[in-house]
């Protein structure tokens, strides 16, 4: 009866240091912090809960960086790389920064990997219909057509010359 009591003590101690190590290690009672953060980029809202001791600090770098890739690869924004490759398009190469360069590359290999089911290029024969725009319409027949013989991700041109990159669209003026 004496080894039992010792063992069942042994037990209620092991089991007793198990809970202590356990609300100690996993924040028993401790509020670690959730963070919800709600943004509008890219024309879709965004919404993140995270939970964690740096939740703030991480949602406010997730919608940092999605706000610098909008500022970046925007097709409305005239400050953006891509705006300014589309009205370059035909005419200027655009330099552009080394993640944009990587970006645009890996779109390029995804056209060509896909034979043209995925085209980078696409953008203006989407833009007929104005989906973002006041008045989103069908387009007529004829715009189509022009459009579509714009659609060539062949026609795009990434270069690293000098440490710097650079794209450009040749565009078949027919």
């Amino acid at each position: 009866m004496h080894i039992s009591f010792k063992m069942n003590l042994l037990k209620k101690t092991v089991l007793f240091c198990a809970i202590i190590f356990a609300a100690a290690t996993t924040g028993c009672g401790k509020d670690s912090g959730t963070a919800y953060k709600t943004s509008y980029i890219m024309s879709t809202v965004v919404t993140q809960q995270l939970t964690g001791d740096k939740a703030e600090a991480t949602a406010k770098k997730i919608e940092s960086a999605l706000m610098d890739f909008e500022a970046k690869t925007s097709m409305y924004k005239d400050s953006s790389y891509i705006f300014a490759i589309n009205e370059s398009a035909g005419k200027s190469d655009v330099e552009i920064d080394r993640s944009t360069y990587e970006l645009l590359k890996r779109s390029v290999e995804y056209s060509e990997k896909s034979e043209g089911l995925f085209d980078i290029t696409i953008g203006s024969l989407t833009c007929l219909w104005n989906i973002n725009g006041e008045n989103p319409s069908v387009p007529v027949e004829e715009d189509i057509k022009n459009a579509r013989a714009l659609v060539d991700y062949n026609a795009v041109v990434l270069d690293e010359r000098d440490g710097k990159y650079y794209i450009g669209l040749e565009l078949c003026s027919d």
